[in-house]
């Protein structure tokens, strides 16, 4: 093996091949994958000439270079591991930017001092044919083709789930098995609230949707106030405490969240069944892409594109960006993740209101997951578009974020509309409409590592409440085992047992119902669970629970 510092480069390959490998569900194009891997190489070839400040022998320069690469791809989470030492001041993008250059460089001149005993020849050979071989393994995950954007039952998950999440038992399929469509709105806060806080009466969108024949519980609420916390419970109908006991409260990671969002029981339980799985991916990092689905519904020339933006944003080029939106409103890039554009937004309407005229022999579960309400904000009450704008810090609280925030629900009940009528109008089958808010707005102001400013004993209990308030609204059909009744769900039901009341329902599962209870935690410590009472006084420092170890 050469001595010639070849692993720097090597090695920044091996990131980017690696990320796309890990992503390997979309449909990933040859020219965005070189445009990912010039990136990673235009990193080491600026860390390779910045050493040159620092050291002229090229061993050295090649550590150097090592430790610039892993430091920019370590950059998020060295950002997240810091920010409990730092002072607030330093928490946003261009401090903990300088904070890394100046730790980085810190690190790169004791490199540049290390008086090794022996040549660092060696060293360098070990890692040109180590970097050579990490870099295999991605290359050939990647030639081997795993993975599509419709990958179908041959290509399932393979990844162990950090749950132990065993399937109901149920009955053969009923030949009139209804469709199912579970629309996840995200950050719909629940109509009271929406009065209460903002004087906004969504009474004339529930009077719309009774005439459709949806059901609208009065007090819907939130098991958790995070959307990847949400879904995961919601898919799986269970509580996350295991989960938090397994990892320990202190665990800062949400890819087991992931995990359970892609491989959840409701999609596993119901292809065993026989259902086609739907999928309408988003930007959002948990829900992307599903290796499960039968379909997934995304523009094709969309499909594959957000290979570079999704490496870059954890990067300290996403920091940048980042600083750079919040000095002009968020109007030339999307943070914290790449916004959907407002052709994209519309365009999954139009699929979903178009889904039930397709021709199909097998019962559907369509699971689609709408970031709306949610900023950004691109449209106007009547869906006029607007330029985008996703508001940050101090100005989630200004009454112009309000009104924009309430315009986009206005579009989002007028686009459900469409959807709920035309699935209502074309379907072969009756089907079961579940329209379900993750989680509600709140207006808590967040820092740049995407934590709340405040602790949450020092949050307002109304922002408290309207966060775990969400919008619920159900069109439930007679069972065709009891043609007589439909299901009527209570007033104060939860995420987590909405599938199994309607599978239960129509699918004759048994599965039990857990306790309608929420909990709130945030960044970094997202298991950090404290039990939320929906009164003046949500949080009482008597009811968290003890600390977990991991």
């Amino acid at each position: 093996m050469s001595a010639r510092p070849l692993y720097p480069f090597l090695f920044a390959l091996y990131l980017a091949a690696a990320f796309a490998a890990e992503n390997r569900a979309m449909v990933i194009r040859p020219l965005e994958l070189g445009r990912t891997a010039a990136l990673a190489l235009a990193v080491a070839l600026l860390g390779w000439v910045l050493s040159r400040l620092a050291t002229r022998d090229p061993h050295r320069r090649a550590g150097i270079t090592l430790l610039v690469v892993l430091a920019f791809g370590a950059f998020r989470q060295l950002r997240i591991e810091l920010s409990p030492w730092l002072p607030e001041l330093l928490h946003g993008a261009l401090p903990a930017f300088v904070v890394w250059s100046a730790l980085l460089a810190a690190s790169a001149l004791a490199v540049a001092r290390v008086k090794p005993d022996r040549s660092l020849a060696g060293v360098t050979r070990f890692l040109n044919l180590t970097s050579v071989i990490a870099l295999a393994f991605p290359l050939v995950s990647l030639l081997g083709g795993r993975g599509s954007a419709q990958p179908g039952p041959a290509s399932q998950p393979d990844a162990e789930l950090p749950l132990d999440l065993p399937l109901p038992d149920a009955p053969p399929l009923p030949a009139d098995a209804p469709d199912i469509y579970l629309i996840v709105t995200d950050q719909y806060t629940g109509s009271e609230l929406l009065r209460e806080n903002f004087g906004y009466d969504n009474r004339p969108f529930e009077r719309a949707l009774d005439s459709l024949g949806f059901v609208t519980p009065a007090r819907p609420r939130a098991n958790y106030m995070m959307t990847t916390l949400s879904l995961a419970s919601m898919l799986n109908w269970t509580l996350l405490d295991a989960l938090a006991d397994s990892l320990g409260r202190d665990h800062r990671d949400e890819e087991p969240l992931h995990r359970l969002i892609e491989s959840n029981r409701a999609v596993r339980l119901l292809r065993g069944l026989g259902y086609r799985f739907v999928f309408v991916p988003t930007s959002f990092p948990a829900t992307v892409a599903n290796r499960w689905a039968d379909v997934t519904l995304e523009p094709p020339a969309l499909v594959g594109a957000r290979l570079v933006d999704r490496w870059l944003e954890p990067t300290p080029v996403g920091a940048l960006l980042e600083w750079h939106c919040r000095r002009t409103r968020c109007k030339a890039t999307g943070f914290p993740y790449e916004i959907e554009s407002a052709d994209r937004v519309e365009w999954k309407f139009d699929q979903l209101a178009r889904l039930a005229r397709a021709d199909e022999q097998a019962p559907r579960f369509v699971f689609a997951h709408l970031l709306m309400p949610h900023a950004p904000y691109q449209f106007d009450a009547d869906c006029r578009r607007r330029e985008p704008w996703w508001p940050m810090g101090e100005a989630l609280l200004d009454p112009e974020t309000a009104a924009a925030y309430l315009a986009q629900v206005g579009c989002l009940n007028r686009r459900l509309l469409e959807v709920a009528s035309a699935i209502r109008a074309h379907s072969r089958r009756p089907p079961v409409i579940l329209i379900q808010g993750d989680h509600g707005f709140g207006r808590i102001v967040r820092d740049r590592v995407g934590r709340s400013v405040l602790a949450p004993a020092e949050l307002d209990p109304a922002q408290v409440r309207e966060r775990l308030s969400v919008f619920a609204a159900y069109y439930l059909p007679p069972a065709p085992s009891d043609p007589a009744s439909a299901l009527v769900p209570y007033d104060s039901i939860t995420p987590v047992n909405l599938l199994p009341l309607v599978l239960n329902r129509y699918l004759g599962t048994a599965i039990p119902l857990q306790p309608d209870a929420s909990w709130w935690s945030d960044n970094p410590h997202v298991y950090d669970f404290l039990p939320v009472r929906m009164s003046d006084t949500p949080f009482a420092a008597a009811t968290r629970p003890p600390a977990r170890s991991r």
